[in-house]
This record gives structure tokens, sequence and C-alpha cells, in this order.
């Protein structure tokens, strides 16, 4: 088993502040302090959900579906090199699940939002297998072909 490396969690946590910052900043622009922050907030919650668009329409619902696509991509890559219904394989796919929660409500959508986000969650996961497949099935053929360079 890994030991744990304290880099890591320090680059996740980093990109989580930053990728929350970038989806905050973009939805609530000109915060001047924490309560007008959230006075922002409310007004913006209150003015999606009279339109009935859910954010859809001003365009920061797509960076937030980004969002946790790019999230749960590695978790994706990850779970294909767990064994199934394991503890990292559960691991693997409900870590990215309270920062997918934290950046919806950061962002301030109600809960109509969240089948999107599980579409762009479960398409991370799944690409992410697929491409750590592939990776892996390139790199086993580069190694054969360099132990066949390495015979001839």
């Amino acid at each position: 088993m890994r030991a744990h490396n304290g880099a890591t969690c320090a680059l996740a946590r980093a990109l989580t502040y930053l990728l929350l910052k970038a989806v905050t900043d973009s939805a609530h622009r000109g915060w001047a302090s924490d309560r007008g922050a959230q006075q922002t907030q409310e007004n913006t919650c209150r003015r999606r959900e009279s339109a009935g668009t859910h954010g859809k329409a001003d365009g920061v619902g797509y960076e937030l579906i980004a969002g946790a696509f790019v999230v749960t991509f590695p978790f994706g890559a990850w779970r294909a090199t767990t064994r199934r219904l394991s503890l990292r394989w559960f691991l693997a796919i409900h870590v990215p699940v309270p920062f997918i929660f934290l950046m919806r409500h950061e962002a301030g959508y109600s809960y109509t939002f969240i089948p999107w986000m599980v579409i762009a969650c479960l398409s991370a996961q799944v690409l992410g297998a697929k491409a750590m497949s592939y990776w892996r099935a390139r790199r086993s053929l580069a190694a054969e072909a360099a132990r066949k360079d390495d015979v001839a």
C-alpha cells in the first residue's frame, strides 16, 4: 500500500480551491465582502429560480459541468486500476462527490441541476477508465516492442 503523500493532498486542495474560485467568480462578479457575496449569491439564485433556467442560460452551467467532468476524470482512471467492489474502487467513485456538491452549491444552483452533474460525472468515470485502459495497452505494447529490440 502506498504511503500518504502530503504534496498530492496539497495539490488536490489547491486545484479544488482554484476550480471553485473560477466557478464562483464567473458566477458572481464584483464581490466586495463576504456579506455582499452572500447577498449577490441569494439574488442570483432568486433570479435563476424565477426565470426557470437554473443558470444554463448565462453560460455558467456549462463551466460547472466541465468542472465536474475535469474533477471526476482522474478518479475514473484510478477506478480502472482497482479491483471491482473493493474499498479503492468505492473511493474512486465517491471521493469526487463532495467536491462536485460544493461546486454546485457555491455557484448557487438548485437541485434541478443535479441530473446534468450526474451525467457529467458518469461520463467522466467511463471515459477516464477507457483512457487508462488505452494508456496501459499502449504502454505494454511499447514495452513488448522494446524487449524484442533488446533480444534482436
